[in-house]
């Protein structure tokens, strides 16, 4: 293959197949001339230097191709455009041929419809000038319907108001009949009132008689009215008289001038030997339980002793008033009592007066407070009130309310109106103004016997519960001799302010120790557990009052809190068990048993449980100590 076919089909390789122009070729084929004259050693020499510029041309005529091709696209494009807006050019050619075909008949139509349009401009010359004639004649018709409708309003105007007159003329009507009825009416009316006229003159007269016999009545009764008033005055004073006379308990007793402060130990060693005086034997124990029940009356208003009769019950209230200087009152109850009124008595209607009891009539001399003037010569003194045989009636009945009362006391101020009045009984005065109200202190006290037989009745948890409960069993040596009534009783009263100050609060630390104190909490607590067992739990009362209890106790040196707290027991706490199924209750009263016998130390009591637990009910009869 020669230089010149090589470079020939590359030229037509770089290409693309598209042949080179004339002024290439030609100058390829010089180059090849020139090669062939040369001679060959030359030839090869400069044949690179000139390969690379024939490359190099060669690259030259490759860029002019591609620019000359893209000229070509740009007219392949232009001539495609150019082609398609011909197309587009030949179908509207085609398109408005068909239309000029269809518009042949439109054109006919439309000379036909000018044809028709001459005609009918022809016929609305005719109708213009029939337009004309009309619209005369509607002128004309309007005139007239003006005319009609004016007439019409006139017209309708008128048939509106006839209602109306109508509606007047009835109404007129009705008020003309309706007048001359009255008119009727009023004639009958003056008729009758002349009538009535003649009868009230003659009433006038009658009742002018009747007021001068009035007047004559009503001064004779005013007369009496004065007298009465005089005499309800009288009655008034007469009606409280009863309660304002001193009772004999205060009044006719030995007692003149206050004994001189002493000691509580002194007061029960002279009590003892005034008891030893009047042949009455006391054992200690009960002596100082007695005492101790009376001096917390605070928390526990009421001391009851129970048992048989005949065990000196009615006599230990009595001697121990008499030996310490107190005021006595003894009332026998009886057993028709069944409300407060046979405690305190009553107001008589018919009398007009009030019917008082030595209870109400002591209560009043010694409130200072409400009654100061009766109260004034009594002030300072004491007063046991003993309810002898107090269960033969109902307890509940005649002193439950009262003994609430003597328990709110201890929360009342007695000194303000408003705060002690809780605590007051008040007395019914037959409906007065001012009420009569009497204030218990703390210097009064109550003690109650009971007998235990088929003849009284039980007491209630609730008296229980507000109560110390001494009980005297069989006494072991039968006594032979009765009591002395002349041995000489004191003539000095134990005054409230000595009295007071052998009292304790429950706050008080005048035990031996703080661990006694400790030992008394663990008791209480200890015996509620056991008590729950039994079903028989107590409260906050209960706690309180064996507290102050044992707090209270006269001084016994080291085994005094053992025994007052052996005191409540009986008290308080074995009471409360009576008629519990020892069976069912096993084992609660053997835990009972054991810790009065161990923790306590009373053997006696624990002999005393243990003689009502081998029955089937449980039963206390008390101990003699």
């Amino acid at each position: 293959m020669t230089w010149e076919s090589l470079a020939l089909a590359l030229l037509i390789a770089a290409t693309g197949g598209i042949l080179l122009p004339t002024a290439a070729l030609m100058r390829h084929r010089e180059l090849n001339r020139r090669i062939a004259r040369e001679p060959a050693a030359t030839e090869l020499e400069n044949l690179d230097a000139k390969l690379v510029e024939a490359r190099r041309d060669f690259e030259a005529v490759v860029s002019e191709v591609k620019s000359k091709r893209g000229e070509v696209a740009d007219l392949e494009v232009r001539a495609s455009v150019a082609i398609a807006e011909a197309d587009d050019a030949t179908k509207r050619k085609i398109t408005i041929e068909e239309d000029l075909l269809t518009l042949e008949p439109r054109r006919q139509e439309l000379e036909q419809c000018q044809t028709e349009l001459a005609n009918c401009q022809e016929s609305m010359a005719d109708l213009s000038q029939r337009k004309t004639e009309l619209e005369s004649a509607i002128q004309h018709l309007k005139l007239e319907l003006e005319n009609l409708t004016e007439q019409a309003e006139r017209a309708h105007k008128i048939t509106a108001k006839l209602p109306q007159l109508e509606a007047a003329w009835s109404t007129k009507r009705s008020e003309l009949l309706q007048a001359e009825q009255e008119h009727g009416n009023l004639k009958k009316e003056i008729t009758e009132l002349r009538d009535a006229r003649g009868k009230l003159n003659a009433e006038i007269t009658s009742l002018e008689a009747m007021k001068a016999a009035l007047e004559r009545t009503h001064a004779e009764l005013h007369g009496y009215i004065e007298q009465d008033k005089k005499e309800d005055e009288e009655r008034k004073k007469r009606a409280l008289a009863d309660l304002q006379r001193a009772p004999a308990c205060l009044s006719e007793a030995n007692l003149q001038a206050a004994r001189a402060k002493e000691q509580e130990m002194q007061a029960l060693d002279r009590l003892q030997d005034y008891l030893r005086q009047c042949n009455l034997e006391y054992s200690k124990r009960t002596l100082y339980a007695f005492h101790t029940c009376l001096k917390i009356n605070d928390l526990s208003p009421l001391t009851v002793l129970a048992g048989i009769s005949g065990t000196g019950k009615s006599e230990l209230p009595r001697r121990y008033a008499e030996g310490m200087g107190i005021h006595f009152l003894q009332m026998a109850v009886q057993p028709r009592w069944d409300s407060p009124q046979d405690l305190f008595g009553f107001y008589n209607y018919l009398e007009h007066r009030y019917i008082a009891t030595d209870l109400a009539r002591a209560l009043t001399h010694l409130d200072q407070h409400n009654h100061p003037e009766q109260a004034k010569p009594w002030q300072d003194r004491m007063l046991l009130v003993l309810l002898d045989e107090m269960n033969l009636a109902r307890v509940e009945y005649y002193f439950s309310e009262f003994l609430s009362r003597l328990e709110v006391r201890k929360s009342v101020d007695a000194s303000k109106p408003a705060s002690r009045l809780d605590a007051e009984i008040a007395f019914d005065i037959g409906g007065r103004d001012k009420p009569f109200n009497v204030f218990v202190d703390r210097n009064v006290l109550f003690v109650g016997t009971m007998n235990e037989d088929e003849s009284t009745q039980t007491l209630s948890d609730k008296v229980i519960d507000r109560a110390n409960v001494l009980r005297f069993g069989r006494p072991k040596d039968l006594a032979d001799d009765a009591p002395r009534q002349d041995v000489p009783r004191a003539e000095e009263y134990l005054s409230r302010q000595a009295w007071a100050s052998w009292s304790k609060a429950v706050d008080s630390q005048d035990m031996s120790d703080a661990q006694a104190l400790s030992e008394l909490g663990t008791w209480i607590k200890r015996l509620n557990e056991i008590m729950d067992q039994l079903e028989r739990p107590f409260a906050h009362r209960i706690n309180q009052a064996i507290r102050m209890y044992c707090i209270n106790y006269p001084d016994l040196g080291a085994k005094r809190l053992r025994v007052a707290f052996g005191d409540q027991l009986e008290q308080r706490i074995l009471p409360k068990l009576r008629g519990i199924d020892t069976a069912d209750c096993g084992d609660g009263l053997g835990q009972l048993l054991s810790f009065v016998q161990q923790d306590i130390g009373d053997v006696q009591l624990g002999n005393a449980i243990q003689q009502g637990r081998d029955r089937p009910l449980f039963t206390w009869q008390g101990i003699n100590r």
